[in-house]
């Protein structure tokens, strides 16, 4: 996390858990979309979170994160175990 406050990571991953929309997290943390994309691409570059493919049909019946609302070939972050590993501890 380095560079970002712990409190800014678990709430970007938490919402991500729960499926909001990036544009959710982004507003109600109060960043402007550069730097919120800026966060998200560290947040990658430091393992936390990967960038996924829908790459299955029908989607909502085979993919893990049971979002059940994107369609194939969307794009869409997805949690690391390094990220669920931070959530459990935070708890």
């Amino acid at each position: 996390m380095i560079g970002l406050k712990r409190d800014i990571v678990i709430k970007i991953i938490k919402g991500i858990a729960e499926h909001r929309s990036l544009d959710e997290i982004r507003i109600k943390l109060g960043f402007s979309k550069t730097v919120f994309q800026s966060i998200l691409d560290q947040l990658v570059s430091e393992g936390y979170i990967e960038m996924v493919e829908c790459k299955v049909s029908p989607m909502c019946r085979a993919c893990a994160s049971g979002c059940f609302s994107r369609k194939i070939g969307v794009k869409m972050y997805g949690l690391t175990d390094k990220a669920l590993d931070t959530l459990d501890n935070a708890s």
